[in-house]
């Protein structure tokens, strides 16, 4: 039996989990593993510089062996935490990943994705290099999951819940030294036909949860943005305090629980979006444009509106489809990791225009 995707045939083949490895001692095999290489890095240094005795510029075979000695073991050093460990665990979930691209077929999209979890899933999964790369694999694995249900095979949904399962609670470092627990608790429930469904909502200062409410955009700030880019509770009551400053929420129908945020001031009539994220779990759900819908409601056409993000975020491609235009550009502004700001401006003009044809295709939608 075969099936035909846009770009090319692949053969059925039923899918069953891999075995999960067990690997005993793993911290200390990358010891002994690294020490092995830096002893073997420079050993070979050593005979090299000592045989060549460099004799003909005057330095003599013991200063060329120890020279060499000392030039191999930082050499050593240096390729023993570049180069990436063999693991058992890691090859593990390459080959799981691999098995399911193989049945899901190709086209653009999927080959992309599946690149980026490639990426991401280094040996072993250890440290986010940005802390949006939390994110960024709940969007893969929430895209992967759907291809899945769509697919309507058990298979496949079997591999790819015991993968979650395996992944599921692992903890990863994020660049400002802070760890997250990794939580697919949302994708499993995709697969089980589980939909996540939220309203949207202005936070309320005179609400008897609001207190509740901003410790919860607290967490999903230390979340989206790591500890340095979090404004703590009582601060961000204060800047929500200004006139002319909100906060929109995505809410979850069930709990109540918050799963999205975008907070704004406003200064001197500069009104500034100061913070935009979601719940790493609450991935294609739309939430980000609900989110910015929200926000620029409350605001009026003659109004400046800015906001910054780093160069390297996803949530550039957004804020541009929003019509946000640089207007400059930060050197080294953030830390954890060093990177470059992108402040943006909102076109009003080109918003309008395009808010425009999007209602009219709404109506049209609607009316047909």
């Amino acid at each position: 039996m075969s099936a035909v995707t846009n770009q090319e045939t692949y053969k059925f083949k039923e899918l069953k989990p891999r075995p999960i490895p067990v690997e005993k001692f793993a911290e200390l095999m990358k010891l002994i593993a690294r020490v092995a290489l830096i002893v073997a890095v420079a050993g070979f240094c050593t005979a090299f510089a000592g045989a060549v005795g460099l004799t003909e510029i005057g330095v003599s075979v013991t200063s060329s062996a120890i020279g060499g000695a000392v030039v191999g073991t930082l050499a050593g050093v240096v390729l023993a935490y570049l180069i990436p460990h063999p693991s058992k665990i890691g090859q593990y979930r390459l080959d799981t990943i691999k098995d399911i691209e193989s049945q899901l077929g190709t086209d653009n999209k999927s080959e992309h994705k599946f690149g980026e979890i490639r990426n991401l899933l280094n040996y072993p999964l250890t440290n986010f290099r940005q802390t949006f790369d939390n994110h960024s694999i709940h969007n893969i694995f929430t895209f992967i999951a759907e291809k899945i249900v769509d697919s309507h095979r058990e298979d496949l949904k079997n591999v790819w819940k015991v993968f979650l399962e395996h992944l599921n609670r692992t903890k990863v470092m994020i660049p400002d030294g802070s760890t997250v627990v990794l939580d697919f608790s949302s994708e499993l429930d995709r697969l089980e036909g589980k939909k996540m469904e939220y309203k949207m909502e202005m936070l309320d200062p005179k609400s008897p949860t609001y207190d509740n409410d901003l410790e919860q955009v607290e967490g999903l700030q230390k979340v989206c943005f790591g500890k340095v880019g979090t404004f703590v509770k009582e601060k961000l009551k204060e800047e929500l305090a200004n006139e002319g400053s909100g906060c929109a929420v995505a809410r979850r129908k069930d709990s109540q629980e918050l799963l999205g945020f975008a907070w704004y001031r406003k200064n001197n009539n500069i009104v500034t979006i100061c913070g935009v994220g979601h719940a790493p779990g609450a991935a294609m759900l739309q939430i980000g444009d609900q989110l910015m819908w929200g926000v620029m409601n409350a605001q009026k056409p003659d109004q400046t509106v800015q906001l910054q993000v780093r160069k390297s975020n996803p949530a550039l491609r957004l804020y541009k489809r929003w019509h946000f235009e640089q207007k400059e550009v930060k050197a080294d502004y953030y830390n954890d990791p060093k990177e470059d700001a992108i402040l943006m401006e909102l076109n009003w003009k080109n918003y309008l225009e395009w808010r425009a044809e999007l209602v009219k295709k709404q109506q049209e939608s609607t009316q047909s």
